[in-house]
């Protein structure tokens, strides 16, 4: 796995938390099922570039769909539940990311906005590399 460095200064952030808040920020309100979409697509993309992982995240995947293993620790810092706009809010301030790791994030956020639940959860499922983060093995 790559290490992104701490460029908040925190050196206990994961990558995972990094990229997160970096979606958060560009984004604002999110759901959790596009913000899971966006980072497990982000790490195909990388993975199938650097042949390695971006995130120490478990896919837990099934037919049809996907759930990431500790998912909740990732976003409790920085996001609140908006239950008026049904998403998460992003609350904190400014987060950088390496360019060569913002160019695989911001290509998953441009590949599935705009696009209805199927399709963004059809485009992350049915990537090869994606299918490789869940160990090869849809349960």
């Amino acid at each position: 796995m790559v290490l992104l460095g701490y460029p908040n200064g925190d050196p206990e952030m994961s990558n995972e938390s990094l990229i997160a808040k970096y979606i958060g920020r560009r984004l604002g309100c999110i759901t959790p099922f596009m913000l899971s979409r966006i980072i497990g697509l982000a790490e195909a993309y990388y993975l199938q570039d650097h042949g390695e992982r971006l995130t120490g995240l478990k896919y837990v995947c099934t037919l049809g769909t996907f759930y990431i293993e500790g998912f909740e620790e990732i976003i409790s810092e920085c996001f609140e539940r908006n239950r008026e706009k049904h998403c998460l809010e992003y609350k904190c301030g400014e987060t950088a990311l390496p360019d060569n790791i913002r160019v695989y994030v911001d290509r998953a956020i441009n590949d599935l906005i705009g696009k209805d639940l199927e399709e963004i959860n059809r485009l992350v499922l049915e990537n090869k590399y994606f299918h490789k983060l869940c160990g090869g093995v849809i349960q």
